[in-house]
């Protein structure tokens, strides 16, 4: 072992690679906390779409995985949140021999096309999401609220300080460029990061291009439900560099996850709206904000598969990762909740560099469903990446050890097979980039 390695490891653990896992801190986390709060509240004492209460043993069981999130959440830097995951993985007799942290540009989010322009709506939302906390909080009989503000104070947490955080996020992206170099210092030979790209920040390919080109960053991690498409013009020059360079590309895609908080959105490249990939009439409007179905509606119009066939046919050679394998959580058939799984892995048979993963399968029903479909597929299943989607992924299951007992119980033979999709997907030091 070199002495680069995370501190712990020895001979009796065994490598593994997580490509795809997340190390921001409070500075990135405080908007989506405030709104998984007040979800798992309104779930509770509301009746959900198809007219059931959620019982209190579900809400409870939300409330303590909201709290394991924020545990890891609120650690001061990304180094310390990537060493809860290094003894996770210990605990389970693993040690990182590569780890992919991807960044996140929650900043964008915010901006919002209306009649006069573009404005920035952060205050706007911040605003919102406390009255609806407040509001919550008033109900002095709510026992649920009672549960949440113990688990908080757990924490040293309170609820007003929760809030006092958001407004961080308007400069959360330098903070994690900062964050994610402090955490490649300590671990060379471990950490190589995917630098966040989004279109509407000025000079964002350049940035990206040097952030690469320093050594700092290896990939580039696309967020299409964040109010883009994949095929906006700026992304084009991005897309031709990143395949003349063998630089790979993770791109968010299910219909779940985050979305743009903007209602309305100037978009730039073509959109899917009703089963046709169309030019947008801007400003496109989206579903209300916390309405059911917003965040679906975003990423079916902004990151549907057909929309990345569309890039992939322009950049044939393009190595990307359309992270998650399409899946679609709350659909209410399976047909629904694989169609992009389906859609996906057609485009795997057609296109030499195009892999998916399998982040975030806290379903052991979805993990059963890929094995038996995909993994022994001869040209599928070579080409299926390993990731935990950690510290995300703890917002669906109790535990680390538990998200990973999965994997290994239910995939088998496969799981390694998978953790060695990974290389073939990645390369440390890509031959053209030492070109560059």
């Amino acid at each position: 072992m070199t002495n680069n390695q995370p501190s712990g490891a020895n001979n009796a653990l065994k490598s593994i690679s997580d490509y795809h896992f997340h190390a921001f801190n409070k500075d990135v986390l405080t908007v989506r906390t405030i709104y998984l709060i007040i979800r798992a509240l309104l779930n509770r004492n509301n009746a959900s779409p198809t007219g059931t209460q959620n019982k209190s043993t579900d809400f409870l069981e939300e409330l303590l995985r909201i709290r394991n999130f924020l545990h890891i959440g609120f650690q001061e830097n990304s180094i310390d949140v990537f060493n809860i995951l290094l003894n996770d993985y210990k605990q389970k007799g693993y040690v990182l021999d590569t780890a992919i942290p991807l960044m996140f540009d929650v900043e964008y989010c915010f901006i919002e096309a209306t009649s006069q322009g573009e404005t920035n709506i952060h205050d706007r939302v911040i605003s919102d999401l406390k009255n609806r906390f407040s509001l919550l909080k008033e109900e002095s009989n709510n026992e649920d609220f009672g549960a949440i503000q113990n688990f908080l104070n757990t924490l040293n947490i309170d609820g007003d300080d929760v809030l006092s955080f958001a407004d961080i996020t308007t400069r959360s992206f330098e903070n994690q460029l900062n964050d994610i170099k402090s955490l490649k210092t300590k671990y060379p030979t471990t950490i190589y990061p995917f630098f966040a790209v989004d279109p509407r920040r000025p000079n964002v390919v350049q940035m990206a291009k040097n952030a690469i080109e320093s050594k700092n960053f290896f990939g580039i991690k696309i967020y299409a439900p964040n109010g883009y498409s994949p095929l906006d013009p700026t992304l084009l020059p991005l897309y031709d560099y990143c395949q003349q360079h063998s630089i790979p590309i993770t791109a968010h895609h299910s219909l779940g996850g985050f979305a743009s908080f903007a209602n309305s959105l100037n978009i730039y490249g073509k959109i899917y709206r009703n089963g046709a990939i169309v030019d947008p009439q801007n400003p496109v409007q989206f579903e209300k904000l916390f309405s059911p179905g917003w965040i679906e509606d975003r990423a079916n119009t902004l990151n549907h598969p057909k929309l990345w066939e569309q890039v992939l046919l322009l950049f044939p050679e393009l190595r990307l990762n359309l992270a998650h394998f399409g899946i679609f959580s709350d659909a209410n058939t399976i047909k629904d909740r694989y169609s992009w799984t389906d859609y996906v892995a057609g485009l795997m048979k057609t296109f030499p560099n195009l892999y998916t993963d399998l982040s975030c399968y806290t379903s052991t029903d979805d993990l059963k469903y890929i094995n038996n479909h995909y993994l022994n597929d001869p040209i599928i299943g070579k080409k299926i990446l390993y990731g935990s989607d950690f510290y995300l992924n703890m917002l669906f299951i109790d535990n680390f050890k538990q998200y990973l007992t999965n994997f290994t119980n239910i995939l088998g033979p496969n799981f390694d097979k998978i953790v060695v999709n990974n290389q073939q997907f990645f390369a440390k030091q890509p031959a053209a980039l030492k070109n560059i």
